[in-house]
């Protein structure tokens, strides 16, 4: 998929390491990333900065552009959905024509890798949906999982700690204690002509949710 290297070179050389030197403290995990082929990354998600702060502290290691699969927004409602993914890799759903879509769009990103064709690509999902306050993990959504078994690629639990204090509620002052864990990848190929019913997507799903939990200190309570 084809995005703006323009832009990926000003967000690499210029916004990323302002990002780093105002906001991280620790990376780990980085061995647990594949160095090629597609995989998706799922990250808690406590502040809208999260992708920032993902990709900033992540682009110098793994030198690749992350792609977003992303509700529809004020933000790139203002930009449009083709310019959202050609500028930011951002890919926008809203209603079901345009999330079947984005699904088609996130198979072509993923592909990539499946098929050799490349080193691959990486999507990022976040399994709890929009950003919330909450000091607990919100209940994941299956589609992370989904995706992953009907694209044969590993899902990357991400722990994302701290974020939430970037922008404190009186913004008197930012947050430098951020701290970015990696977990090992899961793979779902033993899924992959498995008829996908609610009941496994719910368990693998919380098993996903489970193991982010685990690198953030954070706890998830099941209440579907």
């Amino acid at each position: 998929m084809k995005f703006n290297r323009v832009i990926f070179f000003i967000y690499r050389w210029i916004v990323a390491p302002i990002f780093r030197l105002f906001y991280c403290q620790k990376v780990s995990g980085l061995k647990n990333i594949p160095k090629t082929g597609s995989y998706i990354l799922a990250p808690n998600h406590s502040n809208k900065f999260d992708p920032e702060i993902l990709e900033s502290f992540t682009i110098q290691h793994l030198n690749r552009k992350f792609f977003y699969l992303a509700r529809s927004h004020p933000t790139w409602s203002i930009f449009g959905r083709k310019a959202s993914r050609y500028a930011f890799g951002v890919i926008v759903y809203h209603r079901k024509t345009t999330r079947q879509e984005a699904f088609k769009e996130a198979y072509d990103i993923l592909e990539q890798g499946v098929n050799g064709s490349g080193k691959g690509e990486t999507l990022v999902v976040f399994p709890e949906g929009n950003a919330r306050k909450s000091p607990d993990l919100q209940i994941g959504k299956t589609g992370v999982v989904r995706l992953a078994i009907w694209f044969q690629v590993p899902i990357i639990p991400v722990g994302i700690i701290s974020s939430k204090k970037m922008l404190p509620a009186n913004k008197q002052k930012s947050y430098r204690g951020i701290e970015l864990k990696f977990g090992k990848p899961i793979h779902y190929n033993r899924y992959h002509h498995d008829a996908l019913t609610k009941d496994l997507l719910h368990k693998l799903t919380d098993d996903l949710m489970k193991k982010i939990a685990k690198l953030t200190g954070q706890r998830y309570n099941i209440k579907r």
